[in-house]
């Protein structure tokens, strides 16, 4: 899995990406902090400044994963 962060990502960041097997790129055309986010085949583009913001966007992502099955 390849991410690409963007500037002021922290290795919090990068560890609960890893640990929740998420693909985050860096979106630099939507805004200086948006990074799409992807977990298992659902994602979409959140504003990620920091671990709650991940965590907020893993959240809505395994929401919509469980309520498509």
């Amino acid at each position: 899995m390849m991410n690409t962060y963007g500037p002021g990502i922290t290795d919090t960041i990068r560890r609960v990406a890893d640990y929740q097997q998420a693909h985050i790129a860096y979106m630099p055309g939507h805004g200086p902090h948006a990074h799409r986010v992807v977990v298992s085949g659902v994602g979409d583009v959140f504003e990620i400044k920091d671990d709650f913001d991940l965590n907020k966007a893993l959240n809505k992502l395994y929401k919509r994963l469980y309520e498509r099955d």
